[in-house]
């Protein structure tokens, strides 16, 4: 803090606010990467920058580690304080940037840092705080977005990622995968030792894990949302496949996610009737396997001509 305190009698020094880092990050970006995680902290140093150098408020990272990461992302993956996320956001034309700006830098999308985790977060920041298992600050972002421009929240929630196609929905089964998640070109052979490998908790019971809870609260906002049309894309949204042609099921069946592959096949369970301890189900088949007069499931993906939706079956198959 008494480091600050010099700097500020720099004056209005402008070039000294705006100078970059060896990683292309600003003053501000650096305030916040390593502000303390403590409801106490009133975030001077943030809250100064943010008030004082307007252009600090929306610049991203400009190398390519962390190419389009902005304050907000970074505040979302340090699960900073909500008072400071409202604070990054409470001026529109900020707000509107924030939440569009996309982190697609290295770090993010090739596991730079060799983790043997899936750090792909979904490029802005609504999906970051559904990666992160933030459900009040996600409602938060979308309630701005909505308060922004309807359309704006539409598009949020529909936008999948540059690289995958992933979608929210997708990004979820990705991260409920306790290893790497095997991307586009590994071997088959890689594909089944990571299912192997599947911790015995994943095929357990007791409480829904917190991707699967995640994937319910969406559903639920968007399905309970007064616009009925959010109803509608939550429909688009399970049904649309990545660039491998995978579905959410399909996706948690071949990256060998048992808990949200059992949880997302509950869902498709509807009950026809009970009688005492017996009960009659109907599992729907769309997307576990391809109806032959399905034609909207058989359509290509993103407009490729030479690669189909891949059935649950197809994945066991092929595994």
């Amino acid at each position: 803090r008494k480091s600050w305190e010099h700097v500020k009698q720099q004056g209005d020094n402008k070039e000294l606010f705006m100078q970059r880092g060896a990683l292309g990050e600003t003053p501000l970006h650096q305030a916040v990467l390593f502000a303390n995680n403590d409801p106490n902290e009133d975030y001077a140093i943030v809250k100064d920058l943010c008030s004082q150098h307007e252009p600090l408020r929306t610049a991203q990272y400009e190398e390519n580690l962390y190419k389009g990461e902005n304050v907000l992302h970074i505040a979302l993956v340090r699960k900073l304080p909500i008072d400071l996320i409202k604070f990054l956001i409470q001026d529109g034309p900020t707000a509107r940037k924030l939440l569009q700006q996309q982190a697609t830098g290295d770090f993010f999308l090739n596991d730079a840092c060799d983790t043997k985790k899936e750090l792909n977060f979904g490029e802005r920041p609504l999906a970051f705080a559904a990666c992160t298992n933030q459900r009040d600050v996600f409602d938060l972002l979308l309630e701005r977005a909505g308060q922004l421009s309807p359309p704006l929240t539409k598009d949020l929630l529909a936008r999948r990622t540059s690289i995958g196609g992933y979608s929210l929905l997708h990004l979820l089964v990705l991260h409920s995968t306790e290893n790497r998640t095997p991307r586009q070109g590994d071997s088959s052979e890689q594909n089944v030792s990571e299912f192997d490998r599947v911790p015995e908790e994943e095929a357990g019971g007791g409480e829904l894990p917190w991707y699967c809870e995640m994937y319910d609260h969406i559903e639920n906002t968007m399905r309970k949302h007064k616009d009925k049309d959010f109803g509608d894309l939550f429909e688009r949204m399970r049904k649309t496949p990545d660039e491998e042609g995978h579905i959410p099921l399909s996706l948690a069946a071949a990256r060998g996610s048992l808990k949200m592959f059992n949880h997302l096949m509950e869902k498709r369970m509807q009950t026809e009737w009970r009688y005492g301890p017996v009960l009659c189900q109907r599992l729907y088949l769309e997307g576990v396997d391809i109806p032959l007069d399905n034609q909207e499931l058989q359509g290509r993906v993103g407009g490729s001509n030479d690669r189909l939706f891949v059935s649950v079956l197809e994945v066991v198959v092929n595994h």
